[in-house]
């Protein structure tokens, strides 16, 4: 049975919720990474994005890192995110996110790269007070 993407990513915010929810967590940070297999413009990516998440490379670099992924058809997608969400009296913030390995442009895919199709995100966060 095929579930969509967008399912999967509302049965996954869904359970952090539930889970914060039950747990009587009101005042944590969560982190959700991963590959989401969708570009900004994608239902899925604005799904995560309108539950309060924000996109920690996009905050520290004001846009998204531009290919992060090479597909099997040799397409150069924009698809992995390290999203964040704060409630409560504990934050988060962003204070740097880089695509690896930094010696290569994040506009197109380093052909020499063959280690992965993948190019890892790393943020670094800062946690105090929320405001």
């Amino acid at each position: 049975m095929f579930i969509s993407l967008q399912s999967q990513v509302k049965k996954v915010v869904s359970g952090i919720d539930k889970f914060l929810k039950q747990k009587e967590l009101h005042s944590i940070p969560v982190i959700l990474t991963g590959d989401f297999n969708s570009p900004e413009t994608n239902p899925v990516y604005q799904f995560v994005k309108g539950s309060g998440f924000a996109s920690s490379y996009k905050v520290v670099n004001g846009r998204e890192a531009g290919v992060t992924h090479k597909d099997h058809r040799g397409r150069e997608l924009s698809v992995d995110y390290i999203f964040y969400r704060n409630s409560g009296s504990c934050a988060i913030s962003p204070k740097s996110s880089i695509m690896l390995p930094q010696q290569y442009n994040d506009q197109v895919w380093p052909e020499e790269f063959t280690i992965s199709d993948h190019r890892m995100i790393v943020t670094e966060f800062d946690m105090g007070k929320s405001e």
